[in-house]
């Protein structure tokens, strides 16, 4: 079958008031079911369709005259099986065909939609996270900082290039001077805590709460003890 596009946004707002919303989005496409039951009981319910894919549920309702409401919605969703109502109330019973029915159940998305969005908990995870970044993208009210409060600053020394971690009030930037492996280094780190290149300012920014773990695996690396060169206030 044909399953339509899954969707899903999130909104954050961090501790400093930047905010923004994230995408997490599944293509439409075709998936092959592993078994296939009709009418069969689950708890109160009787969905029309139980499929499974692998190890995972989907439950199929094809509505002609009675269409899934909010109630068994709210039930569909609090037990967590993802649901998939396939609209037959246009297709005119009179004149109807294998074919038109087929085209319409199994290979096409237009009279289908979502009661319950397939890997609801895990498409919502990644929009999260993706508002976390957008918002750490974005400028912090904060533009700079005066000359006697610069924000800390520790230096590693990695293969012999200078490695800086900074701490600021929106997150944690990651500053080395140029080397292909030093650069791989850190870009491995970046994807372990989600942290984001910024061009402009020719450094890694990563999450406030990735700090600790930064600051010992960039310690492990160096091998040697870190130099404090900006203040802590």
């Amino acid at each position: 079958m044909t399953i339509p596009e899954r969707r899903i946004t999130a909104a954050t707002t961090l501790a400093d008031g930047r905010s923004a919303t994230g995408e997490a989005l599944r293509t439409e496409g075709w998936v092959d079911f592993t078994t296939v039951e009709a009418e069969k009981k689950v708890g109160e319910l009787r969905p029309d369709i139980i499929a499974t894919i692998g190890t995972a549920v989907l439950f199929v309702e094809i509505a002609v005259t009675h269409f899934v409401d909010s109630e068994k919605a709210r039930t569909l969703e609090s037990m967590g099986f993802p649901t998939l109502e396939v609209d037959l109330a246009a297709v005119d019973r009179e004149k109807w065909t294998w074919e038109d029915l087929f085209e319409t159940v199994i290979e096409s998305v237009q009279q289908k939609r979502w009661v319950h969005v397939m890997d609801a908990e895990l498409l919502h995870a990644e929009a999260e996270h993706a508002a976390q970044l957008a918002a750490l993208a974005l400028p912090t009210a904060i533009q700079a900082f005066p000359s006697k409060c610069q924000p800390p600053r520790t230096r590693f020394v990695i293969s012999g290039r200078f490695v800086d971690l900074i701490e600021r009030p929106f997150g944690v930037s990651i500053w080395s001077t140029y080397d292909p492996e030093v650069n791989a280094v850190i870009k491995t780190l970046m994807r372990i805590v989600g942290g984001r290149w910024q061009p402009k300012f020719k450094s890694w920014l990563a999450p406030t709460e990735s700090k600790d773990f930064l600051h010992a695996e960039l310690a492990k690396l160096s091998g040697a003890p870190p130099a404090q060169i900006g203040p802590r206030h």
